[in-house]
């Protein structure tokens, strides 16, 4: 990967789990990359999983726009695994991933841990497609959500 690369956007294409987990070996690598957006890119848990893995050695990513793919809970628990250990990843946009009460489960747990992380999961979890904005704060507030009780 380009040494002086710090945003790439490489979403809206249809680069599935097989290109993205080429793309996951790179990025393993890459010391400059803050911003990484892989939305609507036909990723299903395999690649949500592959990037995951990634971000659990690449510490300059601060934001990752993953959303609009089906990595559903499998994804979404490779995720909250990187958020234990990934103090550097600050913004972690999750929406329209097909994410459950598992996934969210593992999600939540994460953020009592990590203060500092946002998690955007607009249309992911039952009960909150009218709500505009799904940070931390909000998410706490939602006792309606069976993965909560």
């Amino acid at each position: 990967m380009n040494s002086t690369i710090q945003k790439l956007n490489i979403g809206h294409n249809l680069i599935g789990d097989t290109g993205i987990q080429e793309f996951a070996e790179i990025m393993k690598g890459s010391k400059t990359l803050t911003h990484l957006n892989i939305e609507h890119t036909a990723l299903r848990s395999t690649g949500g999983i592959a990037i995951a893995e990634a971000l659990k050695l690449n510490r300059s990513i601060e934001r990752i726009e993953i959303q609009g793919n089906t990595i559903g809970d499998e994804g979404a628990i490779a995720f909250a695994a990187v958020l234990k250990i990934n103090h550097r990843l600050h913004e972690v946009y999750l929406g329209e991933n097909g994410i459950g009460d598992e996934g969210g489960r593992a999600i939540m747990s994460v953020l009592s841990e990590n203060p500092d992380v946002n998690v955007n999961m607009i249309y992911s979890l039952p009960k909150m497609k009218e709500e505009k904005t799904t940070k931390k704060k909000k998410l706490k507030d939602y006792k309606p959500l069976s993965f909560l009780s």
